[in-house]
């Protein structure tokens, strides 16, 4: 279970780094409509965010009781700095992901995260 916990929540997209664009472009507004049922149902004053969950599962050492490799692939997608070497990392756990059919479903968003996180690491360089 924290295995599909920790990939659930590495599965959710970065937020925009420009939010206030964001209002303009978006003209669905079903998602924040969707985000505010959910946190009415879950009995949060607000939604949680991808931030928040990832604080969470830090602080009740849910990435301890995960798998080895995906206490690495955390590490390597929320801690490190490695721009050279993040795609073959995460290959190898994808990899590893295919095996197992409950949780290929997480593939393609983690495939999207490391993209994401690849870009924001070389425009630091």
């Amino acid at each position: 279970m924290a295995c599909r916990v920790v990939l659930a929540t590495l599965s959710i997209p970065l937020p925009s780094a420009h939010p206030e664009f964001d209002r303009f472009i978006e003209t669905d507004k079903s998602p924040l409509e969707k985000a505010q049922r959910l946190a009415t149902l879950l009995g949060l004053p607000q939604p949680p965010s991808r931030q928040s969950l990832i604080k969470d599962i830090i602080k009740f050492n849910v990435v301890t009781l995960a798998s080895k490799q995906l206490q690495d692939l955390f590490a390597w997608l929320e801690v490190e700095f490695n721009p050279l070497q993040l795609c073959s990392r995460v290959d190898s756990v994808v990899e590893t992901l295919q095996g197992d059919a409950q949780l290929t479903q997480y593939i393609p968003a983690l495939q999207d995260l490391t993209l994401v996180r690849l870009i924001q690491q070389v425009s630091l360089v």
